[in-house]
């Protein structure tokens, strides 16, 4: 594909540009987010004011975030939508919520406490007070998933025994089990309702858990989670009085990836106290019958400020050390990258729009160069965003731009 010319729309995530494309496509490819979406020919589609569309309702029921949870309930979620006040009044599927587990945070968002319900999905319903005109029902809004683990979360050398406690479930002595796709065994069958297993070593980080029955296949996500220390990996102190036992955890503050080799002091100065490097998990553990009942610790590392914490009580100290921004401390002199590190994949979807012509409206493409030359098409691309300064750049897939004739609700899908 030739570049012919190019104008970047300064908003948001995308960039607008004229390329020189082959023959006219007829169909574009409709994504596996696209939920149903008709793909669009290539007619060309008149350019419409959009405005009305956009216009929402006024008691709209959006969503619940995040959208499932276990069957005991009481977990918190937001509930999405528009008009929320005082009075309103939530139902999951048949149970309503009592008013003090709801709390209106703005008109388009309402923190609720999850009632407990049966395994599968219900609707999940929406009012103000007694107002039959503002009831709005989300079908299937809400799913109650069929188990969940007990304890929760484990350190990431694995060995903990958890147990599966399940709702409405078969389990028999055929049951696997697995945790981020890797078998959690031995499995014990305690009843058709009741597992237990030991999960194996991993990396930090909540991880899905699956049962398996009979062929079919049930799946908690984030039903587990490896972590060190039970500070949610936010860094300070945490577990018991210190007592001959102490575990360090360093990570660095930008990317939140361990740093191994760090040196770390357990003591007021090298030569008395306890001296180890972190290994390349950036976790180091000492054990002495003189730790306690405080210590201080002291991390640092190669081009990153060291720290200091003072009489320390506890037996784990999880520590964010603060990189120095220099080229130097980087291979080929590159910077080091900074902005947090990714938990979760994610999928973004939605419409461009433009707004010189008036913002939500589909009247837009009139920053890009009109074609002047025959094979020359009008055509938007998204281009996504990387983590890593040293990535190179490459031009999205052909088959992901965006043609004005693809017209969505209000803009371009």
């Amino acid at each position: 594909m030739n570049f012919t010319r190019c104008l970047g729309l300064a908003h948001a995530l995308w960039l607008a540009a004229c390329f020189s494309e082959g023959p006219a496509v007829s169909a574009r490819r409709a994504s596996a987010g696209d939920g149903g979406t008709n793909i669009k020919t290539g007619k060309e589609a008149p350019l419409i004011d959009a405005t009305l569309e956009l216009a929402t309702d006024p008691h709209a029921l959006i969503g619940v975030e995040p959208s499932r949870g276990s069957f005991r309930g009481r977990q918190t979620r937001m509930v999405r939508g528009n008009g929320f006040a005082t009075g309103l009044r939530v139902w999951f599927g048949a149970t309503e919520i009592p008013s003090d587990d709801i709390l209106p945070v703005d008109p388009n968002r309402a923190q609720i406490v999850v009632p407990p319900g049966e395994p599968g999905r219900v609707d999940v319903r929406a009012q103000i007070g007694n107002d039959a005109s503002t009831a709005r029902v989300l079908q299937g809004g809400y799913l109650y998933e069929t188990f969940y683990a007990d304890p929760r979360s484990g350190p990431t050398s694995g060995g903990t025994v958890i147990h599966l406690l399940g709702k409405g479930t078969a389990w028999s002595a055929d049951t696997t089990v697995t945790v981020d796709d890797r078998a959690c065994e031995p499995v014990v069958l305690v009843s058709p309702s009741e597992l237990t297993c030991t999960v194996p070593p991993n990396t930090a980080g909540a991880k899905s858990v699956s049962v398996t029955e009979a062929g079919e296949t049930a799946t908690v996500r984030d039903g587990y989670t490896y972590a060190d220390s039970d500070n949610g990996f936010k860094g300070g102190l945490s577990g018991p009085r210190l007592a001959g036992h102490l575990k360090v955890l360093v990570y660095d503050d930008y990317s939140g990836v361990a740093v191994p080799g760090a040196f770390v002091l357990a003591g007021d100065d090298v030569s008395t106290g306890l001296v180890k490097k972190t290994a390349s998990s950036g976790v180091v553990v000492f054990d002495d019958p003189a730790l306690g009942p405080t210590r201080s610790v002291t991390v640092a590392a190669k081009c990153h400020d060291p720290i200091t914490f003072v009489d320390v009580p506890v037996d784990t100290l999880t520590v964010f050390l603060t990189p120095v921004l220099s080229p130097a401390c980087k291979p080929q002199g590159d910077p080091p990258a900074v902005g947090g590190r990714g938990v979760a994949a994610s999928t973004v979807r939605g419409e461009i729009v433009w707004p010189p012509d008036g913002e939500f409206k589909a009247t837009g493409w009139s920053n890009v160069p009109k074609p002047v030359r025959e094979g020359e098409r009008l055509v938007a691309y998204v281009f996504e965003l990387s983590g890593d300064p040293r990535a190179a750049f490459a031009l999205p897939d052909p088959t992901d731009g965006i043609r004005p004739s693809d017209m969505g609700t209000v803009g371009f899908p």
